[in-house]
């Protein structure tokens, strides 16, 4: 379902734009040649792999995401085209069709020994990751966010590219995230070494003003500015950049 919610409205933005290649576009303007960015996100779309293309990261496999000393891409919910492999062993009689062993795997979940080895099923929005997954016998890595869940779905590799970046993070751009996964919050105050300049963003000033609250209650100091006018204002204002001139 979320493959072919993006794969539609793929197909109907004639111009590939997209807030997050707007926004990518204005932090490569200002960032410092020394200057890294850790981008991290809850959500399984594709987007922001085809939006970081544009500066000049490709992601093909999973080394993709964290190799660049420039930018890096933190999934912690899981991806549509990820998938974890299987200890059990999946005989399927109806295997002459995909979608045989998918109900298979459907039907066996709860009976399922799933690895932590992880897998691309496919390289972009244009490639049906359903057929790997029936192919060589997959899980989908993909986690539904709860407030106290205490694991992230992501290889461990990434989860520690992102706790080494952590210390040495300055700023802090929030978009859309209400701060309401106490976990994620936890990994923050626990990592964070500095005083943060952020801007908070959400759909209205109440939005921002009370996940700048969880983030001061999680001990998360320093100063962050709320904007409440959504994700699309924010980058056409350019808003951010007070924040990313600041070096």
């Amino acid at each position: 379902m979320l493959w072919k919610c993006e794969r539609r409205w793929d197909a109907q933005n004639i111009t590939k734009a997209t807030n997050y290649i707007t926004l990518l576009d204005q932090i490569q303007q200002w960032r410092a040649p020394e200057e890294k960015v850790c981008i991290v996100t809850f959500n399984y779309d594709l987007m922001l792999e085809a939006a970081l293309s544009t500066v000049g990261v490709i992601i093909r496999s999973l080394d993709d995401y964290i190799v660049s000393d420039k930018y890096k891409l933190i999934k912690l919910h899981g991806s549509v085209n990820w998938a974890r492999e299987l200890e059990t062993e999946i005989d399927s009689t109806a295997a002459s069709h995909p979608y045989g062993v998918l109900y298979e795997i459907i039907n066996r979940a709860s009976h399922l020994n799933v690895s932590s080895r992880y897998r691309v099923t496919s390289a972009g929005i244009h490639e049906d990751p359903l057929n790997k997954l029936a192919q060589w016998r997959l899980f989908p890595a993909i986690t539904i966010p709860v407030q106290s869940k205490l694991d992230y779905e992501c290889p461990g590799e990434h989860f520690e590219a992102l706790r080494a970046f952590l210390p040495e993070v300055d700023k802090l751009l929030v978009i859309g995230w209400r701060g309401a996964e106490t976990h994620f919050l936890e990994t923050l105050a626990g990592a964070l070494k500095q005083d943060i300049r952020g801007f908070v963003v959400a759909g209205d000033l109440d939005e921002a003003s009370e996940t700048i609250s969880r983030l001061s209650a999680a001990g998360i100091k320093g100063g962050f500015s709320p904007f409440g006018e959504g994700f699309s204002n924010f980058v056409v204002n350019r808003a951010a950049e007070p924040l990313l001139k600041a070096y």
